[in-house]
């Protein structure tokens, strides 16, 4: 199912290796929270973030901070 949807994603190939794809989805992730004004730690405590992806969203999160956004 995931393949169907990702058929017209034009940033995720067949050929990405599965962490750049990870990286892609907890950025949109990351971007999504912002817009509705939450944090990547709220998400965390409110368990909308699986606790294994803790360390790269929170640097992905200040990463997108700095870059102004």
């Amino acid at each position: 199912m995931n393949i169907l949807h990702r058929g017209g994603d034009r940033e995720i190939t067949l050929f990405l290796k599965y962490a750049e794809v990870r990286t892609i989805l907890l950025m949109r992730t990351v971007r999504y929270l912002a817009s509705i004004g939450k944090s990547v730690s709220e998400a965390l405590n409110l368990g909308w973030l699986n606790l294994k992806f803790r360390a790269q969203a929170l640097r992905l999160e200040a990463e997108y901070h700095l870059a102004g956004c």
